[in-house]
């Protein structure tokens, strides 16, 4: 993670000269980033018996590198995040994969392939191998210069195919994640 946070620094820094150079053309490195924070409450009362709570929290992050050719082709990697709490229960998850697309007159639209993903659901049930597919819609305005801000929706499907639980790994198991969220989007074009 340091590693791309400084590699996200030095292109900010270089890229927007580069940019300039190019004369602000339709084609540039793009660096974005995806966020969405959502929490729910759910009130549970079972056969007249005693009401029970639960709250639960979560934030998930995308983070997208590429580059975007004049025709609008995207071509890039993803990386995906997500943390939250339920219960108790402090699950969190992560997926790398390749990004290909189009992004022109603000409409952006990823397709990713994600090769690696874990999951885990707490502190004693881990998946692990996971692969899946994924996609990104959503619109960018220009806010200022090489900054852009916009919304969208985010698509993730996952299977996990290894799973840990009590350190003790368990054979013929897997898991589906699926999601479907919306994202409030940053984005540098240099």
């Amino acid at each position: 993670m340091k590693k791309i946070l400084i590699a996200s620094v030095m292109m900010m820094a270089f890229g927007s000269s580069a940019w300039a150079a190019r004369g602000g053309g339709d084609s540039g490195i793009y660096l974005g980033l995806g966020l969405n924070y959502s929490t729910a409450k759910v009130d549970v009362t079972v056969a007249g018996g005693t009401p029970t709570e639960g709250k639960s929290s979560q934030t998930n992050t995308d983070l997208g590198l590429g580059y975007i050719f004049s025709s609008g082709l995207y071509l890039g990697v993803a990386m995906d995040s997500m943390s939250g709490e339920s219960g108790g229960d402090k699950p969190k998850s992560s997926a790398m994969g390749l990004s290909l697309g189009y992004m022109g007159r603000g409409f952006l639209f990823h397709a990713h392939y994600f090769l690696s993903g874990s999951y885990d659901a707490n502190d004693t049930t881990k998946w692990s191998s996971g692969s899946g597919i994924g996609v990104n819609l959503g619109y960018l305005f220009n806010v200022a210069g090489n900054f852009h801000l916009g919304g969208g929706i985010a698509y993730r499907s996952l299977e996990f195919k290894k799973l840990k639980a009590n350190d003790v790994d368990v054979d013929d198991s897997s898991a589906k994640v699926t999601t479907t969220e919306p994202r409030l989007l940053f984005a540098f074009v240099f």
